[in-house]
């Protein structure tokens, strides 16, 4: 089990993909997933994820601690 402090801010840290390869966003308001390029969403660009995903917070909940 891993526990994630995620904050109630935007843009959300979380990217996620769907077994369908649709790539995804988790809204801080309300329950349900937001998909992250309406154009492309098996393919986003980086410039539109940027605008949904904190990249860095994103980043952040990777980051090992030694």
């Amino acid at each position: 089990m891993a526990v994630q402090i995620t904050h109630d801010e935007a843009p959300n840290a979380v990217v996620l993909v769907g077994p369908d390869g649709v790539f995804y966003t988790e809204s801080n308001m309300s329950l349900g997933k937001i998909i992250l390029d309406e154009e492309h969403p098996d393919a986003p660009s980086l410039d539109t994820i940027g605008m949904k995903v904190n990249m860095l917070a994103h980043a952040e909940r990777y980051r090992t601690y030694a």
